[in-house]
């Protein structure tokens, strides 16, 4: 087994709907070291319940893809963050960090 070193995981949390667009991007690109699942929370900017005190919790989407160095990684962060609206309002939050290493997993031909 292979372990590359230097490699990045970059974890999304999205707005709901957001993730597949990314992944249908980053698929095209030709790259499908990535998964997305569903999550519920809120963000601090959120309008306030007047009942409990605490924003409305609302579905978001948790997205991580793994780069296999920091160029790379660097490239996808800014691709990620102009594709999925990080920058604006409510549009979610993204950040990257260092894995211990990583393997390519590849499936036999049958």
């Amino acid at each position: 087994m292979n372990i590359e070193k230097g490699a990045k995981v970059i974890t999304c949390i999205l707005t709901k709907g957001t993730s597949k667009k990314v992944a249908e991007a980053l698929f095209e690109k030709g790259n499908n070291r990535f998964y997305f699942a569903n999550a519920r929370g809120f963000g601090v900017l959120d309008q306030l319940e007047t009942k409990s005190g605490l924003p409305k919790e609302e579905e978001k989407e948790v997205f991580s893809v793994t780069a296999k160095d920091a160029s790379e990684a660097e490239e996808l962060f800014e691709f990620i963050y102009e594709l999925a609206n990080i920058g604006e309002p409510h549009g979610g939050l993204m950040y990257m960090s260092d894995l211990i290493g990583a393997t390519q997993f590849m499936l036999q031909d049958l």
